[in-house]
């Protein structure tokens, strides 16, 4: 059986499966729906083919569609504008020498590879909307290829490298596929079984951990490898090609189950991006190319995957930013999430399509993908039908709002969940939350640091400020760091889901298990928030036992002003007029302390850790054995 058949064999051996598969899925639970899928695969040998791939282009983007992007590009303001941010790109790209592959760094050669992605689809994507066709496109967009291919290697000891390049040359080869001539074509097919195939084929015999792990590895490396054979799976030059797409069909559902079972990512916001990207790279490939995506897009959770991203995007359009994430706002960060164009358009989420325009708008920016997969649904009242707060299981996170109609309106991002060794992404960041109101970020996650300090994914990691959890806005036994280990939950929830006008929301958190090495007894935090004042309320409840702790701190980081008044119980938050109020919250059932008032010093880190200039730390230190319970407020100023 040639190369095709056996490929697009199990293609439709798992398309005509699935519906009963998924049917069996929520009995099953997630690791024995994995588990059935896969044998299915194994056992398909030998089943009639029935399908065929369809004539190149094939990828995403087949020539029926270009009518629709053309059509929008005519009609719709928005789909102009992106359109324009291209060409202009466009024409920038025009004025560039191709990519040189670089030594490789902390992160491989993965900046150049991406350079070399953006100008393929950018060339690509133009070059194929032209009317009539203009050559330059074409001509520039091959510049790059021919670059690319003739790198040494596409860096196998980093493979997210070998993923994204091969996501390239793929796109590259079946999107200009009907101009290339024969030797043109043969040079890219024999640079992505040689530098692309045959390097996964290694990874998947040695186990490599993205083959086998569901984190962001695992959807990028095995989406650009599912976009790599359905690009060249009919041609003789690329024998790998089959065994890399069995192998990868097979190991990106063990990514896909991360997404259950209400679609947040563990990684955060950032490493979604980047990990949905990739999958929806690979489910639109194979819908275009097989006409279907073998089950792939029905995995429980991914349907509501847009709205985690919804939800976690606050009224500033900054995300909430916890584990290796970056400050990411309008302008900076992965502020393009074309996937929610995807996702909505699927799923029928119009908030979510019109939440990524909006922030496009605002932004000025588009790329490629956002005019592949847009779409002019949504609108303002689709976001106001949402709740206003929503609990994610699993991932332990929750994210709160007063409204969705007020740009000031209070906003709250709750992380719980797990540490480091449940995501190699984590932090020590147990019971921290990030809060917004009146158009600011009073609370802040400082997010990652950068990927090229010493032993940043080994032993030092919990060295650095950022990734401590005195570096974060959460409790602290002596400087003790929380433990690696680490999973709290969300325990409880007082008008969380739905769309209750009630006018407030209270979450519970049992973060126990992060405190085991300062052997405290039990930690709980609650969170309560009012949607008419905006008030935010912290209530910590600890059991000490047996720990030796000696002294608790209270923290909350901010680039706001901090004054702290008197009497020392309350400190005053100001961005120029706008004021919070924080005040140590007194009486009965509320803080039973001795001696607990604010301070606050700024923090500025030292290189090699990135500055934080700007910072200020505010806290409460208070002896621990005699602090039991402890409430403070957090209360934007009315004038």
């Amino acid at each position: 059986m040639n190369c095709v058949a056996n490929i697009l064999l199990m293609l439709a051996l798992w398309q005509g499966s699935i519906a009963s598969l998924m049917r069996q899925g929520n009995e099953m639970g997630s690791v024995g729906y994995i588990e059935h899928l896969l044998s299915l695969i194994e056992e398909g040998e030998g089943r009639r083919l029935e399908n065929a791939l369809v004539a190149h282009p094939r990828l995403r983007v087949l020539d029926k569609d270009l009518d629709r992007i053309r059509e929008y590009i005519k009609t719709d303001f928005v789909a102009q504008m992106f359109h324009e941010k291209i060409v202009e790109h466009g024409e920038e790209i025009l004025k560039a020498p191709p990519v040189v592959r670089p030594p490789p760094g902390p992160s491989g050669i993965l900046t150049t590879v991406r350079v070399a992605l953006d100008r393929v689809y950018t060339m690509g994507l133009l070059y194929r909307l032209s009317q009539p066709a203009n050559q330059t496109w074409l001509q520039r967009g091959w510049k790059e290829l021919h670059a690319a291919v003739n790198f040494s290697d596409w860096n196998p000891s980093h493979f997210l490298d070998v993923a994204e390049m091969t996501h390239t040359v793929a796109i590259g080869y079946d999107w200009f596929y009907n101009d290339l001539t024969e030797e043109q074509g043969s040079l890219l097919e024999q640079a992505l079984e040689v530098k692309g195939f045959q390097p996964a084929l290694k990874g998947y015999k040695d186990k490599a951990f993205w083959s086998v792990y569901p984190d962001n590895w695992n959807n990028v490396c095995n989406g650009g490898m599912i976009v790599g054979m359905l690009a060249v799976a009919d041609s003789k030059n690329c024998p790998s090609a089959q065994s890399v797409g069995q192998h990868a069909l097979k190991a990106l559902p063990t990514a896909m189950e991360s997404y259950g079972p209400l679609g947040a990512w563990p990684e955060g916001v950032g490493y979604w991006a980047y990990a949905t990207r990739y999958t929806i790279f690979a489910i639109s490939s194979l819908e275009t190319a097989t006409g279907g995506d073998n089950g792939l897009s029905s995995w429980p959770g991914f349907n509501s995957t847009a709205l985690f991203v919804v939800h976690a995007t606050a009224p500033s359009l900054q995300f909430f930013n916890y584990a290796d994430a970056g400050r990411y706002t309008i302008t900076e960060g992965p502020t393009d999430t074309p996937s929610l164009y995807h996702l909505a358009t699927r799923f029928n989420i119009p908030a979510a399509a019109y939440l990524q325009r909006l922030k496009l708008q605002r932004s000025g920016d588009a790329t490629p993908e956002d005019l592949i997969a847009y779409t002019p649904a949504g609108s303002f009242e689709d976001l106001a039908k949402l709740p206003r707060c929503m609990m994610f299981p699993r991932q332990n996170v929750a994210i709160a709002r007063s409204s969705w109609s007020d740009y000031g309106a209070a906003w709250l991002g709750i992380k719980a969940g797990l540490t480091h060794e449940g995501d190699p992404h984590g932090h020590l960041d147990v019971g921290s939350f990030v809060y917004e109101a009146t158009g600011h970020r009073w609370a802040i996650d400082l997010g990652a640091d950068s990927y090229a300090l010493p032993e940043y994914f080994g032993s030092k990691r919990f060295t650095y400020y950022r990734l401590r959890n005195i570096g974060h806005n959460t409790l602290t036994f002596n400087e003790d760091n929380q433990a690696t280990d680490a999973n709290a939950s969300l325990t409880a929830a007082i008008n969380c889901h739905g769309t209750s006008d009630v006018g407030y929301m209270s979450i519970d958190t049992n973060l126990t298990s992060a405190y085991t090495p300062s052997n405290i007894s039990y930690v709980y935090r609650q969170f309560s928030l009012d949607y008419v004042t905006k008030e935010l309320q912290i209530y910590d409840r600890i059991g000490y036992g047996e720990s030796k702790a000696s002294t608790l701190t209270w923290a909350l980081h901010t680039y706001a002003n901090i004054t702290i008044q008197n009497p020392s119980t309350t400190a005053q938050l100001s961005y120029g007029p706008d004021r919070l109020q924080v005040s140590i919250v007194n009486g009965l059932d509320h803080t039973i302390c001795s001696g607990t008032t604010f301070s606050y010093a700024p923090i500025d880190l030292a290189p090699p850790q990135e500055s934080t200039k700007g910072v200020n730390k505010l806290v409460i230190q208070a002896p621990a054995a005699d602090c039991k319970m402890l409430t403070v407020s957090l209360k934007p100023v009315q004038f």
